[in-house]
Order: C-alpha cells, then structure tokens, then sequence
C-alpha cells in the first residue's frame, strides 16, 4: 500500500525506465535535458507512491530491487502500448521499426541462428539488429535485452522461455581416425592410446567427463572448431548430428556409442513477460519459430 495520495505523469514512467537503461541519473539527465535533481526527485516520488525501493543507490552504481526489476517490465509494456496504440489510430504502422537487442550463443549463432536473423532482416528491413555473440549469462530485463538464445534452461522464473529447437550432441570420431586407434564399442574402451578433441566446456554424462583422461593435441571452446579437428582425425568429440549433416560432405565422421553417451538441451528464446509486445519482437519470435520448424525437417 503506498504512502502517497500524489500520483505521477507517463514521462515518470519514461524517466525510470531510462534511468534502468543507461544505469545513472546523470546520463538519463542529460540525454532528457532535464536536472539531475529532477531525475532523482522522480524516482524518489515513485518510490514514495509506492512505498518500496525500486532503486539501491550507491556513489557509483545502481541496482534494481525485486520490485524494481517488475516495475520496469510494466514501464516497458505502458510505452509499447502507447506506441502501438498511436501507431494504430494514426494507422501509419504496416511494417515493424526500431531496434531488436538479441543475446545469442556464439558457435549456434555463427552457424544456425545468424541465417535465420539475416532472413527477417531482408524482409522487414525497418528493424535493426543490435547483436551480441557471447556465451555469458544474461540478465534480460536489467540489460534491456529484447531476446537471448538461451542454450538449456533459464533459471530467472519471471521471464518466459519459449523453446525453439532440441540440440543434440554425440560422441564421434572420423573413419580415418577409427582405422588408426581401433573400434570402441563400450563406454570403457574410452581409454588410451585413444585421443580427444578437447572441448573447454565439457559434456557430462552422468555427472562424468568421459573424455577426462583422454590425451589430446587440441584444445579448444568452439564446437565448429571441434568438429573441424575431429573430421581431421586429431581424436574423438562430443559432435552435434545437425553440424555432421550440414557440413560432413563426405560423410567422413562416425558415431561412437550412440545409445550409451549423447547429451540433449534445449536452445530457447527468452525475454521479459510483457502483454503487449512491440511488433517487431512478435514479429521476429514467430518467425523463428517457423524458420525452425523447416530447419529441423531438412537438418533433424
């Protein structure tokens, strides 16, 4: 229940918001061309109205609390409705504008998810993409991030994940390497002399790193890296099948131990629960979901 019978105008709202966006009083100030004190005045009336804290300041950073992080979501659902609601009465909107700020994996990214944003961008050439490649965690709402390409599961309960597409990886190794260092047929043949193609970032199978004690001449955090080396010959990796049908022309790589090591997760499209989403966003979610579907039909 808030403490305040004062209420507060929409550029309140806009105020706050960029505030979360630029993480200072200052920049927001000067960007608005407004005082510095107004800025901070503004915030503290929300807050008053309120009567929680949205922002813990310090000297040189601001943090959103748990209020605020919500709060913000709905400053973000207010201004798409007014813009969308402008758009519509002025009926100038037949086509999605403005900025997408997508998070995506980098392997995944450079070789599935960029054709498909490289396809929307041909078709609704009024969006423009603020791309990042990176394998960080995100924070989707503090960041300002639209949408992150999430690979296994997002563990922030307030936003929405939808699930794009099922990536699987299974242990391989090339024809050429099979015939140097012999057949391996069981989980424990997965010894010296033979080799790894090691992978920074290792699949466990039931909570063990079966490649571990495997030597290895490569060492890397790419999966297209992996694969190249693996085709190669230079030792045995986790290899995902739909990499393996898109780029073993020759059908150079086999798979080793198919039922007993492989790993799956799930690839998902995850961002901020807002009922009324701007155009472009809606417009770009279920795109990929379409693209993907005949993805999966060509590639498995």
């Amino acid at each position: 229940m808030h403490k305040s019978n004062n209420s507060y105008d929409l550029n309140t709202l806009i105020i706050f918001r960029r505030v979360v966006e630029l993480n200072s009083l200052s920049r927001t100030a000067e960007e608005l061309q407004i005082n510095a004190s107004t800025v901070s005045r503004k915030i503290a009336d929300l807050e008053e109205y309120y009567g929680v804290k949205l922002l813990l300041r310090t000297t040189r950073t601001l943090t959103l609390t748990e209020e605020g992080k919500a709060f913000y979501g709905y400053c973000q659902s207010i201004e798409d409705m007014l813009k969308r609601s402008e758009n519509e009465i002025m009926n100038t909107q037949v086509e999605p504008t403005g900025t997408l700020r997508i998070v995506m994996p980098v392997d995944l990214g450079n070789l599935i998810l960029i054709d498909a944003v490289n396809e929307f961008a041909n078709k609704y050439p009024k969006v423009a993409f603020d791309l990042e490649f990176s394998n960080r965690p995100v924070h989707v709402v503090e960041e300002g991030v639209d949408i992150w390409f999430c690979a296994g599961e997002a563990q922030n309960q307030s936003l929405i994940a939808k699930r794009l597409l099922s990536y699987h990886r299974h242990l391989m190794a090339s024809k050429e390497y099979v015939s140097k260092y012999g057949e391996i047929r069981h989980i424990e043949d997965l010894a010296a002399p033979h080799r790894q193609v090691k992978n920074n970032n290792p699949f466990h199978y039931h909570g063990k790193d079966l490649l571990k004690d495997l030597p290895y001449s490569v060492s890397v955090n790419s999966s297209y890296a992996i694969f190249r080396a693996c085709l190669a010959g230079l030792g045995i990796a986790y290899i995902s099948p739909a990499l393996k049908k898109r780029y073993d022309i020759d059908d150079q790589l086999q798979t080793i131990l198919e039922e007993e090591a492989n790993s799956r997760f799930w690839i998902s499209m995850v961002y901020a629960e807002r009922r009324l989403k701007p155009m472009r966003t809606e417009l770009f979610l279920n795109f990929m979901v379409d693209y993907f579907d005949d993805y999966l039909s060509k590639y498995g």
